[in-house]
C-alpha cells in the first residue's frame, strides 16, 4: 500500500514539465510515484489557486488519481472542530514565523499569491494526514520544517526531485523507470 506524500505546487508543475506525449508523461509519472511507494496529496487550496487547470497533463493525472486533490474536510474532520481551529492556528504560527508577518488573509477561504502560502498549507496537511514526506522543491520547504518541528515537534521530511532521484538511483530494484526517464522526469543530465 503507498505511503501518504503531500506534493507543493512546484514539484508537480516540473514533473508535468517533461517533454513526451501526454499518456506517456502521465505514465512516467505513475510510475515514478509508484517506485517511491507513494501516494501524492495536493492540498485542494493549492488546487484552487495555484495549479494550471488547464495543462492537459495536470488534468490527467487528477482525473486518474494518480495525483488525489485533498480538501479540507478531509484533513480535518469537520470544519469548525478542535482540528480545524488547531489547523488554523499551526498555519498562522508557522507563516508568522517563517515571514515576520500576520497570515496575509483567512486560512480556509482566501489566498494571495508570492506569499508561500502552499508551502505553509502543504506542510501542516502533512502533519494532519500523517504523510512520510513534502515533495518540494521551494527552498523555504526546509526552513517551514524548521519551524514545524519546533512548534509541534513533529519531523517531516521535504523530498525534492532530486532527493527522489537519487533514493531511485540508489534503490533502483524499487524502480522499473529507464535512466534516461528518470533524468527526464527531474530535469537533470547526470
Amino acid at each position: 500500500m503507498p505511503k501518504p506524500a503531500a506534493i507543493d505546487n512546484d514539484f508537480l508543475n516540473h514533473l508535468v514539465q517533461t517533454r513526451g506525449e501526454q499518456n506517456h508523461v502521465c505514465a512516467l509519472i505513475q510510475e515514478f510515484f509508484r517506485s517511491l511507494d507513494l501516494e501524492p496529496f495536493l492540498h485542494r487550496l493549492i488546487w484552487q489557486y495555484e495549479t494550471d487547470k488547464t495543462n492537459p497533463v495536470i488534468r490527467q493525472l487528477l482525473s486518474e488519481k494518480i495525483v488525489i486533490p485533498c480538501a479540507l474536510d478531509d484533513i480535518l474532520m469537520a470544519n469548525g472542530s478542535a482540528r480545524g481551529r488547531y489547523y488554523e492556528m499551526l498555519v498562522q504560527e508557522i507563516y508568522r514565523e517563517l515571514h515576520g508577518e500576520n497570515y496575509p488573509c483567512d486560512v480556509f477561504q482566501e489566498w494571495k499569491y508570492q506569499k508561500s502560502l502552499g508551502e505553509v498549507h502543504c506542510i501542516v496537511m502533512c502533519m494532519f494526514l500523517n504523510c512520510v514526506c513534502l515533495l518540494s522543491d521551494d527552498k523555504d520547504a526546509k526552513d517551514l520544517r524548521g519551524v514545524l518541528e519546533r512548534k509541534t515537534g513533529c519531523s517531516i521530511p521535504i523530498c525534492s526531485r532530486t532527493d527522489c532521484r537519487k533514493y531511485l538511483q540508489e534503490h533502483s530494484r524499487n524502480c522499473t523507470l529507464q535512466s534516461d526517464d528518470l533524468r527526464r522526469l527531474c530535469h537533470t543530465r547526470d
